[in-house]
Formats: C-alpha cells, structure tokens, sequence
C-alpha cells in the first residue's frame, strides 16, 4: 500500500498532463510510456533493494552460527 500512495502523485500528474493540455495523442501516449516505465524502473529498483538486504542479513547469520560453532567445538 506504500508504493501506491507514491506513485499516485506521478500517475495524477500525467492524468491531468494529459487532460489540460492540447499536445497531440502520440505525445501524450509518450509521457504514459514514460511515466509507466519509470515507476516500472523504480519498482525494480526497490525489489533489488530489498533482496540485497536480505541476502546481505542472511550471510551474518550464517557467519554468526558458523562462529559460534567453531567456539563450541573448541571447547
């Protein structure tokens, strides 16, 4: 529900980009086709974002078990 809230002041700006102005059809369907492919560029970005992080999280745990391991067999 976040991502909507951040996108709908990019997808209210074209709307009424393309209601108030009298461009011509191909530019406006140009500045949809922009519009949609950044946030379709942002989306990927936050998705990668996030994966990395996990992954990132993930290997300290697994560091960390391999550590307390070694000091268990240690003993």
């Amino acid at each position: 529900m976040k991502g909507l809230r951040a996108d709908a002041p990019v997808l209210l700006t074209v709307w009424v980009l393309c209601v108030t102005t009298d461009w011509s059809t191909g530019t406006k369907i140009a500045l949809n086709i922009a519009a949609v492919a950044g946030l379709c560029l942002k989306e990927y970005l936050v998705h990668r974002n996030l994966q990395h992080a996990q992954r990132t999280s993930r290997r300290a745990a697994e560091a960390a078990g391999a550590a307390r391991s070694r000091v268990f067999a240690a003993a």
